[in-house]
This record gives structure tokens, sequence and C-alpha cells, in this order.
């Protein structure tokens, strides 16, 4: 993905607010001078839990207000939308809580998580 030059401008405004606000951690310290390798763990580490919450927080943006209607897998009767289930998934910047979709069919008794169609379906 790239980025225009109006929000790399702003990322890098925001990576110097990080850096101020670890500065004890990117700082060399009389007697502890700080190796490229101390600083790239630093680096790394903050911009790992910046992308878990960049992810976390869309993924919560993702759930409708408006419920959307959706059928039960095994009678096709309309079913409601419950509180969405959440999830915790290893992602490669560590956990994220992930909300799932989630049906309560009052016929069956049981709840389903309907997914995405597969590509082409509905198509005849």
């Amino acid at each position: 993905m790239a980025l225009d030059a109006k929000k790399r401008l702003r990322i890098e405004e925001l990576a110097k607010q990080l850096q101020a606000l670890m500065a004890e951690d990117f700082d060399d310290q009389p007697g502890n001078v700080k190796s490229f390798d101390d600083l790239e763990t630093t680096s790394v580490t903050v911009g790992d839990e910046v992308s878990r919450i960049l992810l976390e927080s869309a993924s919560k943006k993702r759930i409708p207000d408006l419920p959307v209607p959706t059928a039960c897998p095994h009678c096709q009767r309309q079913c409601q939308q419950a509180e969405p289930e959440p999830r915790v998934l290893q992602t490669r910047r560590g956990e994220v809580t992930w909300l799932e979709d989630k049906y309560y069919c009052r016929h069956c008794r049981r709840s389903f998580f309907p997914g995405k169609p597969p590509v082409g379906a509905g198509c005849q």
C-alpha cells in the first residue's frame, strides 16, 4: 500500500511524538550507549504495538450498526443478529481481538457465524 505525501507527513509527526514518549528507550544515557540493535528492537516493539492497535480498532468498526438479514444455514429461516463474538487472533504483530458476526436461530436454537459467501455464490 502506498501512502500519499500528506499521510506520510502526518505519520512522521506521530513518529516524532512516539520517539519523545519513548525517550528513555531511544536516548543514550551516561554509561549506557544505545546500539543500533537496541534502537531497532525498541522501534519494532513500538511499531508492532501501533499496528496491533490499528488492526483491533478497525475490526471493531467492521460490525454494522444495523442488523443484516441472514438465513439459518440449517432451516433457511431469517435469524436475529446476536452480539458479536470476540475471537483472539495471533497476527504478525501480536494478539488482536477480532469481532465475528454472530447470528442466532430461534427455531434451531443455535448460533452460527455466516462469514463471507464463497466467490461466485448466487451466480447462475
